[in-house]
């Protein structure tokens, strides 16, 4: 997965995505959101909206 450039395609990030699991990207998902996005909220899942928490202090 190339890094992710705007902050729309941030918006559209969905950790609990089963596919970034299964294609291996989830880990540069995760990184990119510790270091642009650490505390990120998805509104749109099948899930429904959550917060995503990838780095604390």
């Amino acid at each position: 997965m190339s890094e992710i450039q705007s902050l729309d395609s941030m918006r559209s990030i969905h950790v609990a995505d089963p596919q970034l699991f299964l294609n291996g990207d989830i880990l540069d998902v995760l990184a990119t959101l510790r270091a642009h996005d650490p505390v990120h909220y998805c509104d749109d899942s099948p899930y429904g909206p959550y917060w995503s928490v990838t780095r604390y202090s």
